[in-house]
């Protein structure tokens, strides 16, 4: 998992390249009429965007994301919660769904085998509560697998950089809501006229309500991005590489004191971008947040040899706090992972979405549990929570019958 203060790590090579390419100019061409009329406005908000200049001046932050706002629910068992995910009749359904997939659909789509799994799981977590003005982020989950895959990828940074890439998008607490497995050039994406990373973006964030706060990476963001989150009125705030911002020259690493920030404000007041100097610098660009309001945090000092307060803007203060939802996932699933030795790709996907399936059960019953108020020895934890799905989808309704008295018997009988 991440560490709380995110954005001096994200930012330490902001000079490197992509991991896929982001398109500076936007196509005129469109496959149909409708959709080359939509593509033609954004073609003409965006070119309206570019004429804009930057200047120094002091951005007006919003309220920072509310935290816990959801509707309390009842309490339920393990298996009601999981079943929401992966009910009893998946696999009778998963085998005749792949029994008639015909040619062309395996040619278009590269997970045709395990789709059912990926749709079951999926539909439950887009059906899970959204609420406005609360924060959510997106960020790159590898599903780890070794073998041969024809859409196996490499991340570096990972703890497990090799295997399947899902991008994924969560709350700030980890709770995944929506899921989308790279499948290279037959990935099934919208707008991609921004391109592929971008497109990303916009498909996960299609199911968030208006005045959310969307966090992610500087590898999705750039200007036309954060444009177009605008028009859906979805408040976005992200690092940025220096590469992507041009017609404004910051100050340099060099002549910045650790704690000290710069920030420059687009002309129409939607779009502020903040240099904010850390242990490295970075630079953070909102639609939400600027410099101000400042807050102190605690940074060790090696001259001193103690923990001393410096200044943080706002924006890295926010950043900070929500972006690490898919972080806090990933350190949970790797609890208690199946661990299966196989070099089949397709075993090793299922099984993740199974782990992850588990790891949102759980999740929304500690939310159900805290939400009523529950303070005591009776709530479950993860591997408790893991134990007692076993035994169900093991013996099903039924209970264990044979006592422990009956199996000394038995084994008794065999001597």
């Amino acid at each position: 998992m991440a560490s709380a203060d995110v954005v001096g790590s994200d930012l330490e090579s902001e000079d490197e390249e992509d991991k896929f390419e982001i398109h500076k100019e936007i196509p005129i061409a469109a496959p149909n009429e409708a959709d080359s009329s939509s593509d033609a406005e954004d073609d003409l908000t965006l070119i309206h965007f570019q004429t804009l200049q930057w200047k120094h001046g002091n951005f007006r932050s919003k309220d920072f994301p509310v935290k816990g706002d959801y509707t309390p629910s009842i309490v339920k068992t393990p298996n009601e919660y999981f079943a929401k995910y992966l009910d009893d009749d998946f696999f009778e359904a998963a085998a005749n769904c792949i029994s008639h997939v015909s040619e062309e659909e395996q040619k278009k789509n590269r997970f045709w085998r395990i789709q059912p799994v990926i749709d079951l799981v999926r539909n439950r977590c887009k059906a899970i509560e959204r609420k406005e003005k609360t924060a959510f982020s997106i960020d790159e989950q590898m599903i780890p697998f070794l073998g041969r895959c024809p859409v196996r990828q490499f991340v570096k940074n990972k703890p497990r950089p090799v295997g399947l890439k899902n991008f994924v998008l969560t709350t700030s607490d980890g709770l995944v809501l929506a899921f989308k497995i790279y499948q290279g050039n037959t990935t099934p994406l919208k707008d991609r006229y921004l391109g592929l990373v971008p497109s990303i973006i916009l498909r996960l964030a299609e199911t968030l309500p208006q005045n959310s706060y969307l966090y992610f990476d500087k590898y999705f963001s750039t200007i036309a991005l954060m444009n177009k989150l605008t028009s859906l009125n979805i408040d976005a705030t992200a690092t940025i590489m220096s590469n992507r911002v041009k017609g404004f020259d910051f100050k340099k690493d060099s002549l910045m004191n650790r704690g000290e920030s710069e920030e420059v404000v687009r002309t129409d007041s939607k779009l502020c971008i903040t240099k904010w100097k850390d242990n490295k610098s970075g630079l953070m660009i909102s639609t939400a947040f600027g410099r101000q309001p400042e807050t102190e945090v605690e940074r060790w000092n090696n001259t001193e040899k103690k923990r001393s307060g410096i200044a943080c803007p706002a924006v890295g203060k926010s950043y900070n706090e929500n972006i690490i939802g898919v972080d806090v996932c990933d350190q949970i699933m790797e609890y208690y992972r199946f661990f299966v030795r196989t070099w089949k790709w397709t075993l090793k996907a299922i099984l993740h979405l199974f782990d992850l399936a588990i790891v949102n059960s759980w999740m929304e019953y500690r939310r159900d549990y805290y939400s009523q108020n529950l303070r005591g020895k009776d709530f479950i934890d993860l591997l408790e929570f893991r134990l007692n799905l076993g035994e169900y989808l093991i013996t099903g309704t039924k209970k264990r019958v044979l006592e422990e008295t009956e199996c000394q018997e038995k084994y008794r009988g065999r001597d």
